[in-house]
């Protein structure tokens, strides 16, 4: 017979569900879905949720069961927000247990965008930094851990809040870039499509096509959320950018892509313009935003190689080309 049941309580070894008339005992070993950290009454597992329960007294939970994401924190290590910038977040977490992971987060508790983790093999893992990008200065946000294991259980975690950083005070342009810029306002010269092409990538992840996932597009169509990525290139990853006619360049934008293993980060790299001529080498001190370097170079065509990393899926996130057409 089956009656509509709710979760009560869970001990070690022993879960209980309440009914009319009484409540219900069934010992972890049957096949009952484990439910680990469970509190009294807790919303963590749906209430009023249709639960088999056979002559001999035992309840079969169907799946999915929703639980508590502390049921899977390793050493009981909550998930945490670091790296907050005035635009993105990282959301640091270890389970016990391998996870598909990601979080929701927005500007109100019906939270409205999802970051999913950037690591490469595809399925559940114990190590996760999914990146809430796209987030406003100084705002507040909320956001939700969840995951999914192999098994089919679904662990969320509760509603929390943090602060984006305020907007940072950017540095004075050199004099005559400033000046320049004033009178010929720079555009992104990078956009595929728009009078630049990639001409050649060094790899893409998967060997995977340039307007794929992972594909060398990803780091010029404008969303934080996506990343080229190289196959295994660390310091030899490169590409080369063709602008047709020449442009003259006051400056670019980098961002790195990395990895929660601290691999595939970008620590520096030079751009080489049509003559040969090598600039740079430019630092990147991490993988957390994007950095912005004045130039002066005057090409039709552009090469970004790295120059040093931490090796493995070496990318980028975000790389952008300022400056104006002849």
């Amino acid at each position: 017979m089956s009656r509509k049941v709710f979760v009560v309580a869970a001990g070690i070894g022993l879960i209980s569900f309440g009914f009319a008339g009484g409540y219900q005992i069934a010992p972890r070993a049957n096949p009952l879905v484990e439910a680990r950290g469970i509190e009294a009454g807790s919303e963590s597992v749906a209430q009023n949720t249709e639960i088999e329960i056979s002559d001999d007294g035992v309840a079969t939970v169907p799946l999915p069961i929703i639980l508590p994401i502390e049921a899977v924190a390793m050493d009981g290590i909550m998930p945490t927000v670091g790296d907050v910038t005035h635009r993105d977040a990282l959301l640091n977490f270890t389970s016990s247990v391998p996870l598909a992971c990601s979080v929701v987060y927005g500007k109100t508790d019906e939270f409205g965008m999802i970051a999913t983790d950037l690591d490469m093999d595809g399925g559940g893992h114990t190590n996760h930094a999914p990146l809430m990008a796209g987030l406003e200065p100084d705002t507040v946000y909320f956001y939700r851990v969840q995951g999914t294991a192999a098994d089919g259980s679904v662990y969320v975690g509760e509603t929390s809040q943090f602060i984006s950083a305020p907007a940072p005070e950017l540095p004075p342009l050199r004099e005559d870039i400033a000046e320049n810029l004033a009178e010929n306002p720079a555009e992104n010269l990078a956009i595929i499509g728009q009078g630049m092409v990639i001409a050649s990538v060094s790899s893409n992840y998967g060997d995977a096509e340039n307007d794929q996932n992972w594909g060398v597009n990803r780091a010029f169509d404008g969303n934080e959320r996506t990343a080229w990525s190289s196959n295994g290139d660390g310091d030899d990853a490169s590409l080369t950018l063709n602008f047709n006619d020449e442009v003259a360049i006051s400056g670019i934008e980098v961002w790195s892509r990395t990895m929660s293993d601290g691999t595939a980060q970008i620590t520096s790299f030079t751009l080489t313009d049509d003559g040969g001529t090598i600039h740079g080498p430019f630092s990147l001190p991490d993988a957390s935003q994007t950095y912005a370097f004045d130039v002066n170079i005057e090409t039709a065509q552009l090469r970004f190689d790295v120059e040093s990393s931490s090796g493995g899926n070496t990318g980028l996130l975000e790389f952008k080309v300022l400056g104006q057409r002849r």
